[in-house]
């Protein structure tokens, strides 16, 4: 059958089955999806969305920063699977900056911007609140942060769960050479899925 494992030959000789492999979740529950397989089966059932940043313009001593905030009490989990970033190559340094941050308090001078079902069509099923804003760093200041080549473009794809009463973001720093010499744009794929927070 089509969807049976393949058998290989162990080292007594004997034939036996492959171990399959399996991911297992922040909540411990293993899974043979994987994330791409997660993904794949939310946007057959409207629960996957996209959104972003336009190409903005970051001086060097300010932050292109975003969140993705989940309200108290939404009876929803954002898995959240990919991330990107990417900005243009007129800076004098070699690289930006870009920096983990939990549970940001969102800029009230941001700009919030409507969620894309990857579906095309289940608009509906959105949840979460996704805003954007270019200024000073978050006052929580960066969890982890990592350097990435100037005029390079990159994802990460290592999930991150935000749950009801949480929020998830990033800053990247201009690190330019002047007013509008940095261009940086950044990008969330995530999931939307039932959630008993009771």
């Amino acid at each position: 059958m089509a969807d049976q494992l393949p058998d290989i030959q162990g080292a007594n000789g004997r034939r036996q089955e492959a171990t399959p492999v399996v991911a297992v979740d922040a909540f411990g529950r293993i899974g043979q999806l994987g994330v791409e397989g997660k993904l794949e089966q939310a946007i057959e059932r409207g629960q996957a969305f996209s959104v972003g940043t336009p190409l903005e313009s970051v001086p060097g001593s300010q932050y292109l920063k975003y969140w993705l905030q989940n309200p108290a009490g939404s009876g929803k989990r954002l898995y959240v699977v990919k991330r990107g970033f990417s900005n243009n190559r007129r800076i004098t340094q070699s690289h930006l900056t870009r920096g983990l941050v939990i549970n940001p308090t969102p800029d009230g001078a941001g700009t919030n911007v409507a969620l894309n079902p990857l579906d095309g069509v289940s608009v509906g099923n959105a949840a979460g609140v996704f805003g954007w804003a270019v200024g000073g760093a978050f006052a929580e200041g960066a969890a982890i942060e990592r350097n990435f080549q100037a005029g390079n473009t990159i994802e990460i794809s290592v999930p991150r769960i935000v749950l009801p009463g949480q929020s998830f973001g990033y800053q990247i720093k201009g690190q330019g050479n002047g007013a509008g010499s940095v261009k940086v744009s950044a990008t969330l794929v995530f999931i939307v899925e039932d959630y008993d927070d009771a």
